[in-house]
């Protein structure tokens, strides 16, 4: 190491304007690369190449509509907005939408008159026949017909079932909770209920078929059959975007905006209703912006703070800024180097500058600092090369050391890990080859002090100072950090790893509250595994080893629409057509 440094030193020391303009010449190259660095908020950007998981995945969504569709809520205010206002919009954005090349299809609205139609078909044979059975025993007369005109003539069937039941088996069962009386208690509600609202209960009673199917028993759905959380204050569209699902950020961001323009326009001059957009290419839009300002921000932040700590660390102020020019040579290498690396950044590497920043500006404040000690006692270039002489090896010794660390990440699967330690190790090295080169070379060529300078302000703060401290009780330092560390390691201990993406997501993000809000106040989740099947026995099996899981809140397949045995369902109906048509 001694030898090339040796070398090192010698190129920059011999000719420093050569390598500054060679400098000048290797940044405009990398910030061309750096213009066109893509950067993808895609969570399927940070899995590992070749995950099985992420093959079936990309080849169900070849195959099939893309399983992760854009979603517009649209939501009341005030209670005074009614349901058939939020189906309305609801209907117009479908409408606007339908017609959009970039859509492929746009659901929203189930139809429950098909359901009503087939309800019968879809419930169990067994329970259907016995249930029908039931039905006919308690409101048939004695001659075998069902003679029903109004609620009385259901009323007086029913008391002289209980009647007859009381005289077969006597006393009636100390059991308040008995099936008999939970049947009568829920049958008395029910009319009352009748009695007191008849439209609102046969509104209920309209969405009833597709209750009775649906798993969990959460329709999640209005009356007409629109998407919605349970209780109707928000509904729902969802957006199927046309073409090759890896289109791109560029289609998301498109149909977005597509998407927000139909909602804007389908509830203009609608008071207190409010739209909103949530679903994977919402949130990636979402987080494409935040990541960028808040990538921005962040950025200036960092630079901002390491050049005003540089203006109270050095004695010389000028001295901030050469270190703040070789910063930016090994950050904007840097960014250079990640496009012929990997050609994009993802949403965790997109952190790599304000870590460059934090850990770049290390490489610059020590040699700075002790090429101000040095110039107390030399001329301008013995200084740099005697500064040089006794930094050089620590300052490589640190880089390569937090390189390694940084080395070590590209050994995880997680290619999010992976790639950021890869592009931030690269990123020290580049940090050093510029504290290495450019840095003597703008402190031979510009650097400013003199013989009876003070030193750096740094030093002055630290001999006089923590330093002093330090030294007057250092069992004491010690047994401070110690118990420090004891008194945080159950505080460590406790960690746990958050494996939710979502709160990746920035907090109050648009896509994400509306997010929530499905997955919390409806049955229609974002949050669920998908499962193959080759055949309809198939599935059939995988539905019934599921069953009981407590993991697992609800199983929904084809089968929700089809007969376990569609003979039994035939002849189940058949029956209950029977004892029906025995009704006058």
């Amino acid at each position: 190491m001694q030898k090339l440094l040796a070398g090192v030193e010698k190129v920059v020391l011999g000719k420093p304007r050569v390598v500054l303009a060679t400098t000048l010449l290797v940044c405009a190259a990398a910030a061309w690369l750096g213009l066109n660095l893509e950067i993808r908020t895609s969570r399927w950007e940070l899995v590992p190449e070749g995950d099985a998981n992420q093959a079936r995945w990309d080849s169900v969504r070849a195959e099939f509509s893309d399983p992760e569709p854009l979603i517009v809520a649209i939501e009341r205010e005030a209670s005074d907005v009614t349901t058939a206002t939020l189906e309305r919009i609801a209907e117009r954005i479908a409408t606007r939408l339908e017609g959009n090349p970039r859509v492929s299809s746009v659901f929203y609205r189930l139809d429950l008159d098909w359901l009503s139609d087939h309800v019968l078909h879809l419930a169990p044979p067994e329970s259907l026949t016995e249930a029908i059975r039931q039905l006919g025993d308690a409101l048939s007369d004695e001659d075998g017909a069902i003679r029903l005109r109004n609620l009385a003539d259901l009323n007086n069937r029913i008391a002289r079932r209980i009647e007859t039941s009381l005289e077969q088996g006597g006393a009636p069962p100390s059991d308040t909770e008995s099936a008999e009386t939970r049947w009568l208690q829920s049958f008395v509600d029910a009319e009352q209920d009748f009695l007191a609202e008849p439209q609102e209960w046969s509104a209920r009673l309209a969405s009833t078929p597709l209750g009775l199917i649906n798993a969990g028993g959460r329709a999640s759905l209005t009356t007409n059959g629109f998407l919605s959380t349970d209780d109707g204050d928000v509904l729902f569209v969802l957006v199927h975007l046309a073409g090759d699902a890896s289109g791109g950020l560029e289609r998301q961001q498109q149909v977005v905006t597509d998407a927000r323009a139909a909602a804007a326009a389908a509830t203009d001059g609608i008071e207190r209703v409010h739209f909103g957009l949530t679903g994977p290419p919402a949130m990636e839009v979402e987080e494409m912006a935040t990541i960028s300002n808040d990538g921005r921000r962040t950025s200036a932040i960092a630079i901002f703070g390491v050049f005003l700590l540089s203006l109270l660390a050095f004695h010389r102020r000028f001295h901030a800024v050469i270190g703040l020019i070789t910063l930016a040579v090994g950050v904007i290498c840097a960014i250079g180097a990640v496009q012929l690396e990997l050609g994009y950044l993802n949403m965790i590497t997109t952190a790599l500058i304000p870590i460059l920043v934090g850990m770049g500006i290390d490489y610059a404040v020590h040699p700075i600092s002790q090429y101000e000690l040095e110039r107390r006692h030399h001329d301008r270039v013995t200084a740099v090369r005697e500064t040089f002489r006794k930094t050089s090896r620590p300052v490589v010794v640190s880089a390569l050391t937090t390189s390694a660390a940084f080395f070590c990440f590209f050994l995880m699967e997680f290619r999010g890990f992976a790639e950021l330690g890869l592009v931030t190790g690269i990123g020290v090295l580049l940090c050093l080859l510029s504290a290495l080169f450019v840095l003597p070379s703008l402190l031979a060529v510009c650097g400013r002090g003199h013989r009876d300078d003070r030193g750096a302000a740094v030093d002055k703060l630290w001999d006089e100072g923590a330093a002093a401290l330090v030294c007057r009780a250092p069992r004491l330092t010690v047994a401070i950090a110690l118990a420090a560390s004891f008194v945080a390691l159950p505080f460590a201990w406790q960690v746990r790893v958050n494996p939710s993406l979502l709160d990746l997501l920035p907090i109050g993000a648009e896509s994400l509250h509306y997010l929530q809000v499905m997955n919390g106040r409806s049955a229609l989740r974002n949050d669920f595994n998908l499962v193959m099947a080759k055949d309809l026995d198939e599935l059939r099996s995988v539905r019934d080893r599921v069953a009981g899981h407590a993991e697992i809140e609800r199983f929904e397949s084809l089968l929700t629409f089809l007969p376990d045995d569609p003979d039994s369902s035939i002849a189940a109906v058949e029956y209950a057509r029977g004892v029906l048509d025995r009704a006058s």
